[in-house]
């Protein structure tokens, strides 16, 4: 495609409701496009193009939604190479958020943002599918945000009960690696540490340093008036 939208939008409008695999090809190309400079912010404010993507209300089968998690996290992962931009993958989250609120209206249930909404998808429901491949998808899109955005999660109220009180919960090997490179991103990335210190309590940093250094298949134990504190 060149920078023309009319070609990608015909593709899609004629794709993304004949079929999984046609599907599979709208989230494959428009998820390549957006991981650009010159189109990933046409994508975000294009509604055809945005929905084609991102819209998780008409992927019926779980395989499709995880690809379109898969594909989240690897736009989000383009953007680590912009180490200076504040604001990288901000946008990603934003238009995942209002694409999949506008189809889900039943699940948003505040009015706090869009990024909080975003997390509230993921944290509170696509965290717990009971689909091993949408958990999966989950934890990658959840790993690239604590690499580009930490303080996002620190700041979201159901991330500290995800990451150091649910993992029992997780119980193939697969997921509890994934939730472990979550934490690791967290802890390890070196924009992050001023936020862990002004947000978190001592006792909850050494907290996230231990379940790192012991790694994923360790069971935590911490007191839910600790990680509150």
């Amino acid at each position: 495609f060149d920078s023309n939208t009319g070609p990608v939008h015909v593709f899609v409008q004629e794709h993304e409701c004949t079929g999984e695999l046609d599907r599979l090809a709208v989230i494959d190309i428009v998820s390549t496009l957006a991981k650009t400079n010159e189109w990933q912010d046409r994508v975000c404010s294009d509604e055809i193009l945005s929905n084609g993507w991102l819209r998780m209300g008409n992927a019926s089968q779980p395989k499709l939604k995880s690809a379109i998690l898969h594909s989240v996290a690897q736009v989000l992962s383009s953007s680590l190479e912009k180490i200076d931009d504040d604001n990288a993958g901000i946008r990603i989250l934003d238009t995942f958020d209002k694409v999949n609120h506008q189809h889900h209206q039943g699940d948003n249930n505040n009015n706090i943002g869009s990024i909080h909404g975003a997390l509230d998808l993921l944290l509170q429901k696509f965290a717990k599918s009971p689909f091993e491949e949408i958990r999966l998808g989950t934890f990658e899109v959840l790993e690239m945000i604590a690499s580009l955005q930490g303080r996002l999660l620190l700041l979201h109220g159901d991330c500290l009960e995800f990451l150091l009180l649910s993992s029992s919960t997780e119980f193939t090997k697969e997921g509890k690696e994934a939730k472990h490179d979550i934490i690791k991103a967290l802890v390890t990335t070196e924009k992050n540490k001023q936020p862990m210190q002004i947000l978190l309590s001592d006792e909850l940093i050494q907290k996230f340093n231990d379940l790192m250094k012991k790694g994923p298949h360790s069971v935590p134990t911490i007191s839910w008036e600790l990680a509150t504190e």
